[in-house]
């Protein structure tokens, strides 16, 4: 058996002949053959879940094969969450409104990285507000579990906590759920015991070249804190003073000092400050 959706190639042969089983199944997009998409867009591929099954009830003796959407996308906010394959642009983008699920599938496009874009918009924004988000995050929803990140309301400094869960469902099929996580049950917290104030962020890498989260910590106060690109290290930027410092939230041993200038005074060294970050 081969499979066809508008847009797409004929698929691999299925088998049909192995009740109990699952898998993925690729649908390239169609080169100038595939016909093309009942909304007029350009051609497209698909990513099915399937599964092999007896036939329920007096139609035991039958097999069945069970076709879904490889992925599903659920917003759980109360608000409007903005999604796009990484790397995409804003044009290709979609809006997914509290409670609605939506099935997702991957560009066809050689060496594009199968990464997701988000965007948290206002209570009550339309898809043209999708022009002016930021897609320059990018979050992997291949493997199962769960990503803590923040992120910041388009164009202003409100930040938030956003999960991402993700769920194997039956077969091959996956679920992918935004929720809101309070700052109580952020992953990280910053304790700040110096005498002076304390900038943070993530330290800038490959995947993150300039950070968008940027928070104070006053004197004798705490901040929230998660990452907002998943990397396969992510350290912490620590700027105290004139100093700045890279720290591993993760290392539960790790402690020191920092010598810094008092940024109050004009000349002397302030005396070190011992900062310890600790994971919650």
């Amino acid at each position: 058996l081969e499979l066809r959706l508008p847009g797409s190639c004929w698929s691999s042969a299925v088998s049909l002949e192995a009740a109990g089983t699952s898998g993925l199944l690729e649908l390239p997009a169609g080169r100038g053959g595939g016909s093309a998409p009942s909304d007029g867009g350009p051609p497209r591929a698909y990513q099915l879940a399937l599964g092999v099954t007896s036939a329920p009830g007096e139609s035991c003796r039958s097999k069945m094969l069970v076709v879904e959407h490889r992925t599903t996308l659920l917003n759980r906010l109360d608000r409007p969450v903005g999604y796009v394959h990484h790397g995409k642009g804003g044009h290709t983008a979609a809006l997914l409104r509290p409670g609605e699920r939506a099935p997702f599938h991957w560009q066809d496009e050689p060496g594009l990285a199968r990464l997701l874009s988000v965007c948290l918009l206002d209570a009550g924004a339309d898809a043209a507000s999708l022009a002016e988000c930021d897609w320059s995050n990018a979050l992997p929803i291949d493997s199962v579990g769960e990503l803590n990140l923040v992120c910041r309301l388009s164009n202003r400094r409100t930040v938030l906590f956003l999960s991402v869960d993700v769920q194997l469902l039956s077969g091959a099929s996956m679920l992918v759920v935004f929720s809101e996580r309070t700052a109580e049950l952020a992953p990280y917290r910053v304790d700040n015991l110096s005498a002076l104030p304390l900038l943070i962020s993530q330290s800038p890498c490959a995947a993150l070249q300039q950070p968008r989260v940027v928070q104070e910590v006053l004197p004798a106060s705490r901040a929230p804190f998660a990452w907002e690109q998943v990397v396969a290290a992510p350290t912490l930027d620590l700027h105290v003073g004139r100093s700045v410092r890279k720290v591993c939230l993760d290392d539960l041993q790790r402690s020191g000092t920092i010598p810094c200038a008092d940024p109050r005074a004009s000349g002397a060294p302030h005396e070190p400050s011992s900062v310890i970050a600790a994971p919650r």
